[in-house]
C-alpha cells in the first residue's frame, strides 16, 4: 500500500498529542569555556544500547550546550526525583544563571571522570564522552558513550501534559 502524502500536522496538534507521552526529566550539564558549571533541563533522553553503554538526547541546536559539549566531548545527566520541579523549572529557564552565577555549585558536586556537575538528591547520574553529534531539523542529536552511572532507590520526576508528577501519582504541578 502506498504511504499518501498528507499536509502536515499543524504545530498545534502536534505538539498536544507529544504531550501525552510521558518523560522522565534530567539536568544535563556540561562546562563553559571558562570550566565553570553549565546546566539545563531536558525530558529527551533514551538508552540506545548495553554494550558498549550507550544514551542519546536531544538538544535544540541553538542550546549553548551543544558547543560546551562539542568543547569538552564530555557531558553529565542527573535524572531527577520526584521532589525536584524547583531544580526542573530552574534549569529550564531560559534566562538562568551559568557559570560562576549558577546555584550549580551549590546543589551538585563535579563528576569524578568528566567534571562535570552531578545533582545532589537525583535519582540516577551518568557521565558520557560524546560519540556522536547529528543536526537534525532545530536540533542536535547527541550520542554519549556511558563513563560511568549509578542508581539511588527513589521515585523520578516526570513530566507530562506540560506538568511535574511522579508515576502513579496525580499531577504536582505545572511547568509554566
Amino acid at each position: 500500500m502506498a504511504i499518501r502524502q498528507l499536509d502536515k500536522p499543524a504545530p498545534e496538534a502536534y505538539r498536544a498529542s507529544a504531550r501525552q507521552w510521558p518523560t522522565g526529566v534530567a539536568v544535563l550539564t556540561t562546562l563553559d569555556g571558562d570550566d565553570r558549571p553549565h546546566g539545563t533541563t531536558i525530558n529527551s533522553l533514551t538508552t540506545i544500547a548495553l554494550d558498549p553503554a550507550l544514551l542519546l538526547i536531544s538538544l535544540r541546536a541553538t542550546s549553548r550546550s551543544v558547543a560546551h559539549i562539542l568543547r569538552t566531548r564530555s557531558f553529565a545527566l542527573s535524572v531527577l526525583a520526584h521532589d525536584q520541579t524547583e531544580e526542573a523549572r530552574h534549569y529550564a529557564a531560559p534566562n538562568r544563571a551559568q557559570g560562576a552565577g549558577s546555584p550549580l555549585g551549590e546543589q551538585s558536586r563535579p563528576g569524578p571522570l568528566t567534571g562535570c556537575a552531578l545533582l545532589h538528591r537525583a535519582c540516577a547520574h551518568f557521565e558520557c564522552a560524546l560519540d556522536s553529534m547529528q543536526t537534525v531539523a532545530d536540533h542536535c542529536l547527541v550520542i554519549g558513550s556511558v563513563l560511568a552511572c549509578s542508581a539511588q532507590d527513589t521515585t523520578p520526576l516526570v513530566f507530562s501534559q506540560g506538568m511535574f508528577t511522579s508515576p502513579g501519582a496525580a499531577r504536582t504541578a505545572s511547568i509554566g
